[in-house]
């Protein structure tokens, strides 16, 4: 079993700073203009970038090593790894030409080690030690290799290898300075973790498996889950075993994230996350067994990070867009790196050949966007443009397993052109909200039978109603990207849609469907046309909807929209078709 890497999520992740704080390398998607160092391919990949004494600059891109067959969500640089002083810096190239050149046969993955001297390891991950005396390559073929490499004797010990069910952690910290790696095996659904030095392997008995060591070896850090309680984020003397609760979470719907800790394991960055992987980031610090939160803007969470050597300084990626740096005392300012981006909120589940609504910093009319908004590098087509409001129509394709790119050529002060990731799946339904200012049933953008004005007040039986939905599937019919679904023939959802008239004591009544699919003349919204029943005593209080495909099934209200949902099959039609 192979613990890898986080999925690249946010428009800057993956941090790793010298321990004077003064160099910080992360991975970003989006494309830059700035610097003097613009990219030289225009696909979103990750790319590997420096922020120093002179200012941010681009580090590293596969550019001609690129394959042109093989894209994945982690293409290109990833997982770097710094030493202590910066002299050596460590990273993957995923998705590079094997051999690079025309006649490219395969894709693949390559580690590389530049700086004061310049190593080229193998296929896998890298981690550098802090000291930049030791190199630990995870490699995966047929089994799973960990092989400990001496940059001063150019020796390289495997440390352990063996089947796929060997668990190996790459997102995190397992090497320290004195050549101590963090090892794990699995067996009969049990984990268990070893430390290995110089050839000897010692089992640690600890209550649960950590996932980290810090650069001193003498401290552990891992997630635990009590019988009863929430999760909690860990400290463990590598020595004694005593296991010291660094963060818990408040409610089952939260849980703590590691980012971070100083080399001597004195301070350590978590985040706790929510509905989402996002969340407030916070630097524990031991000898106080105070957490001290990361002040970022209202709405601002953190996405990843890092602490410096010492622990002095917090770096912090945002969900608005920038990174932040803050030196760890109660009542510090974090300041930013560099401008922020422009950037637009997660939209949440999204579905292809639909409208998806996004938030935006940003205010540029549709006009001007068209044309210079994308959708993996293909023209995305921009519904509408409102003050901190954009809908734009996913294409008539998608792919339920990668991640696509969204990305904007418009000016941007940090010199990223603003991009971010989303996931299309076959559907992802939900209920058309109507706009500010607007008074409506239930706030949905509900319309009278005979078109002649908005639902206002308690519809009566027999009264026929359109409610507007995003995200209700696939349809029967020829479908296009950007041209708006035709007048003369309609275009029915394939899936099955039922909805109810609620009260608010709960009591419903199932409303007659009539028909269901593209709003005829409109450019990915969909049609709902209903025959009101019965009502429940205290008239309608709420619409409780479920969407059923041929796999799964998910419920939906006005307040609350549905999950992404699978077809059965992945639909994938040329882009513009």
């Amino acid at each position: 079993m192979l613990l890898a890497t986080l999925p690249l999520c946010a428009q800057f992740s993956q941090l790793a700073a010298t321990d004077d704080g003064r160099q910080l390398y992360f991975t970003s998607q989006m494309l830059f203009k700035g610097g003097g160092t613009a990219v030289t391919q225009s696909w979103p990949e990750s790319r590997l970038f420096r922020f120093g004494g002179d200012g941010l600059s681009l580090f590293l891109e596969r550019g001609p090593l690129a394959s042109t067959f093989s894209i994945s969500s982690s293409s290109g640089v990833t997982n770097p790894t710094v030493t202590a002083d910066g002299s050596l810096v460590g990273y993957t190239l995923n998705d590079v030409c094997i051999p690079a050149g025309p006649n490219c046969k395969e894709a693949g993955n390559v580690t590389q080690i530049r700086g004061t001297r310049s190593i080229d390891p193998g296929s896998g991950t890298i981690q550098l030690s802090r000291n930049g005396k030791w190199a630990l390559l995870t490699s995966v073929d047929e089994i799973v290799r960990t092989t400990l490499l001496d940059l001063s004797t150019n020796q390289q010990t495997v440390v352990n290898e063996g089947p796929w069910y060997t668990l190996v952690a790459s997102r995190y910290s397992i090497l320290a300075s004195d050549g101590t790696v963090l090892i794990f095996s699995a067996a009969n659904n049990q984990v268990t973790a070893s430390l290995w030095k110089q050839g000897k392997q010692t089992p640690l008995d600890l209550p649960t498996s950590p996932i980290a060591i810090t650069d001193d070896a003498r401290t552990l850090i891992g997630y635990y889950a009590p019988p009863k309680g929430p999760a909690q984020l860990v400290s463990m003397n590598a020595a004694s075993g005593k296991v010291t609760v660094v963060a818990q979470a408040a409610t089952s719907l939260q849980a703590p994230v590691f980012m971070g800790a100083s080399n001597d394991g004195r301070r350590i960055l978590y985040r706790l996350m929510g509905t989402t992987s996002n969340g407030a980031a916070y630097v524990w610090d031991s000898a106080t067994g105070a957490s001290w939160q990361v002040p970022l803007e209202d709405g601002e969470l953190a996405t990843d990070g890092t602490l410096n050597g010492a622990g002095d300084f917090a770096f912090v990626a945002t969900s608005h867009a920038r990174i932040v740096k803050w030196t760890v005392q109660p009542g510090g300012v974090a300041t930013a790196l560099f401008p922020a981006t422009p950037y637009c909120d997660d939209p949440g589940p999204v579905a292809g050949g639909s409208l998806a609504r996004f938030h935006c910093t940003f205010d540029i009319p549709a006009a001007d966007l068209s044309g210079k908004t994308y959708y993996e590098g293909w023209p995305m087509p921009v519904v509408y443009s409102k003050p901190s409001d954009l809908g734009l129509q996913i294409p008539w394709y998608w792919d339920n397993f990668v991640p696509k790119i969204v990305s904007f050529q418009i000016a941007s002060p940090s010199g990223f052109e603003p991009s971010f990731e989303v996931r299309a799946s076959d559907g992802a339904p939900a209920f058309l909200l109507a706009d500010a200012g607007q008074s409506t049933l239930l706030g949905m953008q509900i319309v009278k039978g005979d078109w002649s004005g908005y639902v206002t007040g308690q519809p009566k039986p027999g009264d026929i109603v359109h409610i507007y939905m995003i995200g209700l599937g696939p349809v029967t019919g020829d479908v296009k990207t950007g041209e708006a679904a035709p007048l003369t023939e309609l275009r029915p959802i394939q899936w099955k849609l039922g909805c109810n008239f609620a009260a608010a004591d709960g009591t419903a009544t199932a409303a007659d469907l009539l028909f269901a699919g593209l709003a005829p003349g409109m450019l990915g919204v969909y049609q709902t046309t209903f025959r009101v029943p019965a009502l429940p005593s205290g008239g309608v209080a709420d619409m409780p909807c479920t969407l059923s495909s041929p796999t799964s099934a998910v419920s939906f209200t006005p307040s609350r929209p549905g999950y992404s949902m699978r077809g059965g099959v992945i639909t994938v039609l040329p882009l513009g078709h």
